[in-house]
C-alpha cells in the first residue's frame, strides 16, 4: 500500500513513603518542595505530570517524575516519564519517543477523569489518544522522521473523527519538508474527501501556498540537531 492509499483508506496502591512499584500498579508519586500545596496528597506520576507547572517548579517536578519512575516497569509510569522528557526539550526528545512508544506497545488503558467528558460523552482520559499521537507526531517531526510523524497524524485524524483541520494540514506541512511534489499530490488527493468539502477555502489556500513553493523549487534545509 502506497502513501496516498493510506490517506484514502481512513475512515491496591502503595503507601506514600514507598516508591517501589507494586506488581500491576503504577507508583504513587510523592510531591516534594517545589509545591507546598497538597504535599500529603498521593497521585500517580501520570496525574502529576499532566498538571501545568512553569519555570523552575515545572523543571523540578519533571525531574522528580523521572527519578521516581525510572525503576518502574509499569506502562503508565513510562508514559509519565515520556511527558516529563517532552517538557525537558530537544536534548531529551529521543527519550520521550522511546517512553511513549513503550507505553503504546503495552496496550494499557489510560485512566479516566471524573466529571470531565470526551467527544463521545465518556469520562475523558487523563491523556487523550489524540493528544498522545499529536505529541508523538511533533517529536518525530523535530527528529526529521517524516513517515512516523505522518502515521501519528493519521491516528489523530481517526481519534478526532476527521473534524480537526490541523490534523490534515500538518501532514501537508511535513510533506513539504519531505518533498514538495508529494505535498502537492497530497492536497490534490484530498479534494474528494469530506474534510475538504467542509473546509474547502482553507485547504485551497494551503494548496495554493504549496504550489507556489513547488514553482520556486523549495527544498527543506534541516538545522543541525
Amino acid at each position: 500500500m502506497g502513501l496516498f492509499d493510506l490517506f484514502r483508506n481512513t475512515k491496591g496502591s502503595l503507601p506514600i513513603d514507598s516508591n517501589e512499584p507494586k506488581e500491576g500498579s503504577p507508583i504513587k508519586y510523592k510531591r516534594t518542595s517545589y509545591n507546598s500545596d497538597d504535599l500529603n496528597e498521593t497521585k500517580t506520576a501520570l496525574e502529576e505530570v499532566m498538571i501545568p507547572f512553569i519555570g523552575e517548579a515545572g523543571k523540578k517536578r519533571d525531574e522528580d517524575v523521572i527519578r521516581q519512575c525510572k525503576d518502574s516497569t509499569h506502562p503508565l509510569d513510562k508514559l509519565a516519564m515520556g511527558f516529563a522528557y517532552v517538557h525537558k526539550g530537544a536534548d531529551f526528545r529521543k527519550d520521550a519517543i522511546a517512553c511513549i512508544n513503550e507505553f503504546l506497545d503495552s496496550s494499557t488503558e489510560i485512566p479516566r477523569k471524573k466529571n470531565t467528558y470526551d467527544i463521545d460523552g465518556q469520562n475523558a482520559a487523563l491523556v487523550s489518544k489524540w493528544h498522545l499521537f499529536s505529541t508523538l507526531s511533533a517529536l518525530y517531526e523535530k527528529e526529521y522522521d517524516w513517515d512516523n510523524a505522518i502515521l501519528c497524524l493519521k491516528k489523530c485524524q481517526q481519534y478526532s473523527k476527521g473534524e480537526n483541520l490541523a490534523d490534515y494540514t500538518r501532514v501537508g506541512d511535513i510533506l513539504v519538508k519531505k518533498d514538495v511534489n508529494l505535498a502537492v499530490e497530497y492536497y490534490e488527493s484530498l479534494k474528494n474527501t469530506d474534510i475538504y468539502n467542509k473546509k474547502q477555502a482553507l485547504f485551497d489556500g494551503k494548496y495554493k501556498e504549496t504550489l507556489e513553493k513547488q514553482r520556486k523549487g523549495y527544498k527543506f534545509k534541516p538545522r543541525n540537531k
